[in-house]
């Protein structure tokens, strides 16, 4: 009984990740596509560094799209160390 609960719960885990990895691997495909460095007809990753930081602001979208990310990573970890 204890060992089919744990099953349960690992099972719950893993489609939380896969879910959560779906989600956020969509919004960043589809924010990051109509940037200039995401296409390589617009110069793609040359351009990335081209006037940063004055001239080239972090969006907020992507500022949160990296927290997101790196919230995830450290709960991972946390969890991966418990």
């Amino acid at each position: 009984e204890k060992k089919n609960e744990i099953r349960i719960v690992k099972f719950g885990e893993y489609v939380f990740r896969l879910l959560y990895h779906s989600s956020v691997s969509i919004y960043g495909v589809c924010y990051f596509w109509d940037k200039p460095w995401w296409d390589p007809s617009r110069g793609g990753t040359k351009t990335l560094f081209f006037g940063h930081p004055n001239e080239q602001p972090i969006d907020p979208g992507m500022t949160w799209y990296y927290l997101v990310q790196s919230a995830y990573n450290i709960e991972a970890l946390i969890e991966l160390l418990r």
